[in-house]
């Protein structure tokens, strides 16, 4: 069920301690175990596991932390792939020395834009707060996982998050990232006169709907780190449900069955009521009768959780 056991890190670079360092400062990163895919070809095998490497010019942030001051400097460094589990990783500024109680924190992605209110990744999912000094990922409750079609996990990519702390001996340097996300993927039956052209939905939306008795709360799995003395991600509080948007909207094919895959922090999805919706527009769409869940979905971090979820006999009504 594992995603990938972790990520490995090689560093080859002037000493990276509490003195000044060098300009030119290279990571090279190696996936653990097999990986045959590249990173824009996310692969499911139909096992519970999930296939990726790396491609060029990936991103990825080295960062100063302080435990007072948290995110005091981001580098950003950039990939060349040398084959499908390596990858090196490169900046020509000259990284800082340490002080007081700083470490250096690899985080993937990378944070590449800095605003004035703190530093973000490309797709907003991984932001970083000045005022609160709160690193934030955002799961499955934002609008920057795009699925391409009705059973594609390519999307997922945008959703990963890695993070490791470097380990220094001399001249070089090596870190063990870890996943801290996992992926539910939801395989939803629909009524067959929804498919091939019945409805064209834009997007996916599980959680509750108008009886606020319904579960909704607890399921994004979004997360953040607010304490930089150890620089760990724990769970947000008052996440919403599952959100899913598609780049297009899709024709619900012959079989009336959608695959999706929601990138999300670690957390149970408690049992109880849900409601599905399918948005064709932003209020149009199909949205089903509550099922209960009879018991708790558990979403481990660097594992992909299965939901099956027949809607083919309950009621849908228009929105």
């Amino acid at each position: 069920m594992a995603l990938l056991a972790g990520v490995l890190l090689a560093a080859s670079c002037e000493k990276v301690g509490n003195e000044a360092q060098q300009t030119g400062f290279t990571l090279t990163a190696t996936i653990a175990g097999s990986a045959p895919e590249t990173k824009t070809t996310y692969a499911d095998p139909g096992d519970g596991s999930l296939t990726v490497g790396w491609e060029d010019d990936e991103k990825l942030s080295l960062l100063i932390c302080d435990p007072t001051d948290g995110i005091v400097k981001n580098y950003v460094l950039t990939g060349t792939k040398v084959d499908d589990k390596n990858c090196d990783f490169s900046t020509s500024e000259t990284i800082d020395a340490l002080t007081g109680g700083q470490y250096y924190l690899c985080v993937y992605p990378a944070l590449v834009k800095e605003t004035s209110s703190g530093y973000e990744s490309e797709t907003r999912t991984l932001v970083y707060l000045n005022s609160s000094k709160e690193l934030r990922y955002e799961g499955a409750g934002t609008k920057h996982f795009l699925q391409d079609g009705a059973a594609s996990p390519d999307h997922i990519k945008n959703g990963d998050l890695l993070i490791g702390t470097p380990v220094i001996s001399g001249s070089n340097a090596e870190v063990e990232l870890e996943r801290q996300v996992g992926v539910l993927k939801m395989v939803v039956k629909l009524p067959a006169k929804y498919a091939t052209g019945g409805t064209d939905p834009k997007a996916f939306i599980m959680g509750g709907f108008g009886d606020m008795t319904e579960t909704y709360a607890g399921f994004a799995g979004a997360l953040k780190i607010d304490d930089w003395s150890s620089a760990s991600f724990v769970l947000k509080e008052g996440n919403g449900g599952a959100y899913i948007m598609f780049k297009s909207a899709i024709v619900v094919p012959a079989s009336a069955e959608l695959v999706l895959y929601v990138p999300v922090g670690p957390c149970t999805v408690p049992a109880g009521k849900y409601t599905f919706a399918f948005m064709s527009g932003e209020e149009s769409g199909i949205m089903s009768d509550s099922i209960t869940s009879p018991e708790d979905l558990i979403i481990e971090k660097n594992k992909m959780t299965t939901l099956a979820v027949d809607l083919s006999e309950v009621t849908w009504v228009s929105l």
